[in-house]
């Protein structure tokens, strides 16, 4: 079904004007003449979660990411998961080598909606690991071009607050103790997990003063 969409030439024009649109009505009013079927179009939207609990198993130069044990619920409605496929991500580790990754995709049993199973090695959209990222937003140093270090280093600087305030909220919403500020990855997977990531084009933060406050 993948293919026979990405081949339909509506579709293909309708993503060109996707791109350069960030108008919800507009979308909404040009989707039907993309595809008549408007659920074949959901499922074309993935989805993703992030797990701390998995191992890399290298096959031949490519790392294979095993879950341990049950992997998250579905971010959309909470739904069971199931494996539908692997796909490939690449990633530039701190040495600054680029290494692939095979990732599982599952599909939700309740919803249909597919996601990818990232392991927190990996940052969404990011193509550096999750270590160097680490390392450039705590004044470290890393194997990259400066330009790519203060490119990361706004980035962190626009999102920081936005994440810190899903963590409060999920933090008061599930009475969790305030014990320490949460590590990076915490608050990747937390915003990832609770289907609060970001994408281009949509930020929205509360003002620095109303963020978490540490004991």
């Amino acid at each position: 079904m993948l293919r026979r969409l990405y081949e339909d030439r509506a579709f293909i024009e309708f993503m060109e004007v996707v791109k350069h649109c960030k108008s919800l009505p507009v979308i909404e009013e040009l989707l039907p003449t993309a595809l008549a079927d408007r659920e074949e179009m959901y499922f074309m939207f993935l989805g993703m979660v992030t797990i701390s609990g998995y191992r890399l198993v290298e096959q031949g130069g490519v790392f294979f990411c095993k879950a341990n044990g049950c992997t998250v619920m579905c971010p959309i409605c909470g739904g069971e998961l199931f494996m539908r496929s692997l796909r490939s991500r690449t990633l530039i580790d701190t040495d600054g080598k680029k290494i692939i990754l095979m990732i599982r995709r599952l599909i939700c049993g309740q919803c249909r909606r597919l996601h990818h199973e990232l392991p927190d090695i990996v940052v969404p959209y990011k193509r550096h690991s999750a270590e160097t990222i680490e390392a450039i937003i705590g004044g470290g140093e890393v194997a990259e071009e400066k330009r790519t270090v203060r490119r990361i280093a706004a980035w962190w600087q626009m999102v920081e607050v936005y994440f810190l305030n899903i963590m409060k909220s999920l933090g008061e919403k599930y009475r969790l103790p305030r014990v320490r500020k949460p590590a990076f990855r915490e608050l990747v997977r937390a915003a990832v997990n609770s289907g609060n990531w970001i994408f281009a084009g949509k930020l929205c933060t509360r003002s620095a003063s109303e963020s978490w406050r540490w004991a």
